[in-house]
């Protein structure tokens, strides 16, 4: 699968690391990656979005950390598959939030 190459802006005031991360976010929402999807390699990546490895290392830490990728030691950073929290209201959001008080 190939990576979509998106306008970084190395003088905007959003870090280089956020965009490489929305980017590679867009094509995880885009239907590029599937979940258990195996994103390409760091080096792949780095060539792809003309960063260094830090700033891309950055970027996938953040995806990882909002769930959306799974890094596996010595197999590679793969998409997680969506996370679905069930509420004891049934599945009503507003409903549960009456429910606490909120």
């Amino acid at each position: 699968m190939e990576v979509s190459m998106m306008q970084l802006h190395p003088n905007s005031q959003t870090p280089l690391y956020r965009q490489v991360a929305d980017a590679i976010g867009k094509t995880l929402n885009d239907g590029t990656y599937r979940p258990g999807d195996q994103i390409p390699s760091e080096d792949k990546l780095c060539e792809t979005y003309h960063v260094s490895r830090v700033t891309l290392r950055s970027a996938i830490n953040l995806l990882v950390e909002d769930g959306k990728l799974k890094k596996m030691h010595g197999k590679g950073t793969f998409v997680s598959a969506p996370v679905f929290v069930e509420t004891k209201a049934g599945g009503s959001f507003t409903l549960f939030c009456r429910q606490i008080g909120a």
